[in-house]
């Protein structure tokens, strides 16, 4: 009979690859309350992505990004393709943002994340870089 090599413990082992669709957060309390159910933290991986963050009279931020910008810190999660929309709803900031594909970087590899960016800056300010 054949003895089997042990396998690695599971503490290091990789992670799985996600299987819905990447999402970068920027601002946590963006997907709070209604929308926290639609994002699944057990994939979370902490995250930056180039640009510059902007915000409203309210409190909200948002992403404007920047080739070669300052670092944008948060965590790339997965999001179940069909919470898209929903997202894109609680997301919109009033029809200031748009979700779009950005460059982020996550564990020093860069891929592509769908993102919750600025579009029309009237009634944001340039919010001040976090120390």
């Amino acid at each position: 009979m054949a003895r089997r090599k042990p396998s690695p413990p599971a503490l290091f082992a990789e992670p799985a690859p996600p299987s819905g669709t990447l999402v970068f957060v920027y601002d946590r309390k963006q997907f709070t309350g209604a929308a926290e159910g639609w994002i699944n933290h057990n994939r979370e991986r902490p995250a930056f992505a180039r640009g510059k963050l902007y915000r409203n009279s309210k409190g909200q931020l948002a992403l404007r990004p920047v080739v070669g910008g300052p670092e944008v810190r948060g965590a790339v999660v997965e999001v179940a393709p069909e919470a898209l929309a929903v997202l894109d709803f609680v997301a919109s900031g009033g029809g200031t943002l748009c979700r779009q594909r950005i460059a982020v970087s996550v564990n020093l590899h860069m891929v592509e994340a769908e993102a919750w960016v600025l579009g029309e800056e009237t009634g944001w300010r340039v919010a001040r870089a976090r120390g």
